[in-house]
């Protein structure tokens, strides 16, 4: 034993205690202390202590008994030390104590105030002395002066230290270990440890983390164990998560506690979750108790190890449970790789912080198979850290508003809602209050889409707000109503949405009242509970009373909302919303009243037969049997008394109307191209048009021709799209040469059509292009390959679009024609290689068009199945990595990136779990073709095709000697990877 050791640690006590404050907080006299602390007895037992290493709470108390016991006179050392585990949990738990601390004397309180002191200082010290406990080996250490320093809002952190500290947090985890034996301390320290072994060596390669939000979360994220009272014990594994969050809430410590909460997120995408939340699961995940004979023990194990531990200590584990928790080991074995990849040391038990820092640009072109796919994952991780770094807090959403606010192209806006939307789950309640408001300033947008896809976005964002939580509640507990909900939201935005502020003009005060539709709509879309969707449906039904709005604006709005709301089979609840359908019926505005009966029409097949509603509808449908001047309203009508089952003689009358509109069908066409026609009516004729059309088999080309000037010219965004969908429906049914004449007709519209109306065009003609025989697809291809090459950016970016759809739909075209495997296999390469010839465009709109199709609607489809998705990536996954160029941090192309590489993680993750691993083959034959290429010729290219011909992978490489010679490869050295 060093002498100087025991002489230092009797310094730190001697220094503690004596100090003013402790003095007056315990309310001792300084003489007497330092009378019992100089007393031979007192340094000789500390000797012993140090010695032994019995740094335990025990050894402690005999430690201070005699001062104890001269303060408290009356002073019972049985269970005493239990009394102090109970004041310390009392603390920051009063509830789950079950001792009453009315009756302790203030002399007692002293005592344990100045014990808890004392074990501080002794426990700290213990962290540095070789004990062998794991705890000491691993101990739980916070930020050092000049890490806080950096911090970039140390505010909240120290916070935490604060409450920690005050609280003696530390000292009654170990306080807990020693009487109720459960080693929680243990694993505590080392989750610590790991995540701040591990976040220290990736903040100093230059990531986005935050130390202070590591340290506090780890620390701190199983506090709620403590929380659980004795009946709960067996129930501690799923209840502490509420306890735990109810610690930092209640010290305000709401970003490290968002964190710390949801360090076990398995009903998460991992691949959206903040850097310090992937660090905090990850070192979660490692540390576990390991079965050394009758006694548990804290180990930290490799990711592989653990996850055996963790399958064999789950409680029920069905073959659906296995499944889900291999799906979350191998994202995290994914992000160990990503850390181990750029050098970081994840072998926790040498303790050594790696100093290496690994070439950040690898050589993608040299890449093959296994290390292709890795990559990827490791540049769709890397992108995302960065982007959840932009999503940090409301300062840092606040500056990715404003970059927003400032964007003046629609198509460029369109892109941050697409963040907001695929990132929103992770956003805080105050955040999502912020982007909430913004959204709603983006009603006024002129531009439909824009308009569209904010209000979706405001209806998923109320209809997510409410942190639910994902773990038990405690028995007997009722959650503390939050300061607002998603129903106050709902009633807020319902009158913002429905009642706009009379300041604004007329014009954006109607297209803010007529996204109402497509809020609800996707309110309902995203409901997780009948709970949600029974109280949504009460709020939204408030505003259908009679005579509540007069205007018919706003009539129109809420009957065309009305067939988005969830109807339940207890029709008292709902009677409003059908009086008020009745009510528009009757109406003598036509666009009211086709609403209505639009609405009707889907209702009719959702309900119960017996409902009186019904009832009151085959009344008022055989009370007035008369023809309507309106063709729209003759078709609903007699579409409507077909699902209402009336007599067949009644239902004859309606149909001979219809009948007599048909005979007239060349007005129908007319009234569609006028724009005194309303949306109402457009939309219902072009329904009956199609159906005419494909029942009569008459006139098919014209009524193709018809929806073809209606998706060019509409300026209802409602309208194109339906369009759009009836000439795909109405294709099958016309000649090849007439289906040919259809495309020609779309692909001159890009070309000559304002963009605001263009736009719309490419999802269908994407579609269209597919019915059209191999020759002639062939030929539009090849047409496409050169139109691209000297189009304009807007109307590159079209066409590329164009081409994204027809390879989404592409599977389909097997079915329709007939042809070798071969010949459909080189049409999709083609394909692809228009997509990727985009990618490595000299102009940025371009570039980004294509990577937004490759991501976003290739591997993001719905359509394509894994088989169909892994083909394509097999095509076009190395070339993809090959031409990902480095961008900053910051721009568009970032954010277009973090989304298409998303997409194709989840892709590679959705395989690998459902199908098994990819396999990309790996070329036999490799050949280097080095020289100038200045430039890259034709003979060049003829080269290369000859050598690939053999069987050769080859390379271009431009040699040192040619880059001395000042030739220019980065102009076209992207044109060799395609």
């Amino acid at each position: 034993m060093n002498k100087t050791t025991v002489k230092e640690l009797y310094n730190k006590i001697f220094k503690k205690i004596l100090h003013t404050q402790i003095l007056d907080d315990v309310s001792l006299d300084k003489e007497f202390v330092r009378k019992y602390i100089e007393d031979p007895l007192f340094l000789k037992q500390l000797s012993s202590m140090v010695k032994k290493k019995d740094y335990s709470c025990q050894a402690v108390y005999s430690l201070c008994q005699g001062i104890i016991v001269n303060i408290d006179k009356e002073h019972n050392p049985t269970n005493w030390i239990h009394q102090v585990y109970q004041f310390t949990l009392s603390k920051s738990f009063p509830e789950t104590v079950n001792l009453s601390f009315k009756d302790i004397s203030s002399n007692c309180r002293k005592t344990f105030l100045l014990y808890l002191e004392i074990l501080r200082v002794i426990l700290k010290f213990q962290k540095s002395s070789g004990d062998p406990a794991f705890y000491s080996k691993f101990p739980l250490n916070f930020l050092t002066s000049d890490e806080k320093s950096k911090l970039e809002n140390p505010a909240e952190y120290k916070r935490f230290l604060k409450a920690f500290n005050d609280k003696y947090v530390y000292e009654m985890m170990k306080l807990s270990q020693e009487i109720l034996k459960f080693n929680t301390l243990d694993h505590i320290c080392g989750v610590n440890w790991i995540a701040l072994f591990v976040g220290r060596q990736l903040y100093n390669l230059g990531l986005p983390v935050d130390l202070g939000r590591i340290s506090g979360a780890a620390a701190g994220h199983d506090i709620g164990k403590y929380g659980c009272k004795d009946i709960e014990v067996e129930r501690t594994p799923y209840l502490h998560y509420y306890y735990t969050d109810m610690w930092f809430k209640k010290h305000n410590i709401p970003y490290i506690g968002h964190i710390a909460v949801n360090h076990s997120v398995w009903d998460l995408e991992l691949e959206n979750l903040p850097l310090e939340s992937l660090i905090l699961i990850y070192s979660d995940f490692r540390i576990k108790n390991s079965n050394n004979g009758h006694k548990e023990k804290m180990k930290i194990f490799s990711l592989k190890d653990s996850f055996q531990v963790i399958l064999g200590k789950l409680d029920n584990v069905d073959e659906k449970k296995r499944k889900r928790y291999c799906r979350v080991y191998e994202k995290l074995k994914d992000f160990e790789d990503y850390m181990i990849n750029l050098g970081v040391n994840v072998d926790v038990e040498d303790k050594e912080i790696s100093s290496y820092k690994k070439d950040r640009n690898p050589y993608y072109p040299l890449m093959q198979g296994q290390e292709v796919i890795q990559n990827i994952k490791f540049l769709s991780i890397e992108h995302n850290i960065n982007l959840m770094h932009e999503l940090r807090n409301e300062s840092s959403l606040n500056s990715l508003l404003e970059l927003a606010r400032s964007e003046k192209d629609w198509n460029n806006l369109r892109e941050y809602l697409q963040i907001f939307n695929k990132y929103s789950t992770y956003l805080t309640q105050n955040q999502k209050m912020i982007t909430l408001r913004y959204l709603y300033e983006q009603l006024t947008h002129p531009e439909d889409e824009i308009r569209r896809r904010s209000a979706n976005l405001i209806g998923l964002l109320i209809a997510s707000f409410d942190e639910d939580y994902r773990k038990e509640i405690p028995q007997n507990v009722t959650l503390k109503p939050p300061a607002i909900t998603s129903i106050n939201l709902l009633e807020r935005y319902l009158k913002y949405f429905l009642q706009p502020d009379h300041k604004k003009i007329a014009l954006h005060q109607s297209r803010i009242i007529n996204s109402t539709e497509n809020m609800i709509s996707s309110l309902f879309s995203n409901c997780r509970n009948n709970y949600q969707v029974s109280n949504y449906r009460k709020i939204i039904l408030k505003h259908y009373k009679k005579h509540l709005y007069t205007d018919e604006e706003t009539q129109l709005c809420l009957i065309k909302t009305a067939k988005h709301i969830s109807i339940c089979s207890d029709e008292k609840s709902v009677k409003v919303l059908f009086d008020y359908v009745i009510k528009m019926l009757k109406k003598e505005n036509h666009n009211l009243r086709l609403t209505a009966l639009e609405v009707i029409y889907d209702l009719i097949t959702q309900i119960d037969k017996e409902f009186r509603f019904i009832n009151n509808l085959r009344k008022i449908f055989t009370g007035n049997i008369s023809a309507s001047v309106l063709p729209a309203e003759n078709y609903l009508n007699m579409k409507i008394v077909e699902l209402l089952g009336l007599d067949e003689s009644m239902v004859k009358k309606y149909i001979e109307f219809y009948r007599k509109d048909i005979e007239k069908i060349q007005y129908i066409f007319l009234s569609n191209l006028k724009t005194s026609t309303s949306g109402i009516i457009k939309k219902i004729q072009i329904e009956l048009l199609l159906e005419h059309t494909l029942k009569s088999k008459q006139e098919e080309i014209y009524t193709a021709l018809h929806f073809c000037n209606i998706l060019k010219v509409s300026g209802i965004e409602d309208i194109r799209n339906l369009a759009g969908k009836s000439l795909v429906d109405l294709m099958p049914s016309l000649s090849f040469q007439q289906r040919n004449d259809i495309a020609i007709e779309l692909l001159r519209a890009l070309e000559m059509e304002d963009y605001q109306f263009t736009k719309y065009i490419p999802y269908y003609l994407g579609q269209l292009i597919l019915y059209l025989t191999p020759n002639e697809l062939e030929e539009l291809i090849d047409d496409l390959i050169e139109k691209i090459k000297q189009s304009d950016p807007k109307l590159s970016s079209l066409l590329l679009r164009t081409i994204g759809i027809a390879i989404t739909n592409y599977p389909k075209y097997r079915e329709r024609f007939s042809e070798k495997e071969k010949s459909y296999e080189n049409r999709l390469c083609k394909m692809i290689g228009i997509l990727l010839n985009g990618f490595v465009h000299y102009n940025l709109k371009v570039k980004q068009a294509a990577f937004r199709v490759i991501g976003k609607e290739i591997f993001g489809s719905r359509h394509l199945s894994l088989e169909e998705k892994n083909h394509i990536f097999q095509l076009i996954a190395k070339k993809i990595l090959t031409l990902l160029t480095p961008v900053t941090k910051e721009g568009l192309m970032f954010l277009i990136n973090c989304i298409g590489l998303n997409y194709m993680y989840k892709f590679i993750s959705d395989y690998n779990f459902f199908r098994g691993n990819i396999n990309l083959e790996t070329p036999d034959k490799i050949a280097f073709f080095p020289g100038a290429f200045d430039p890259f010729s034709l003979s060049h290219r003829e080269i290369v095709k000859a050598i690939e011909n053999l069987g050769f992978e080859t390379y271009l490489a431009v040699d040192e000697f040619s880059w001395s010679k000042r030739t220019q490869p980065h102009l076209f050295i992207n044109n060799f990877h395609i």
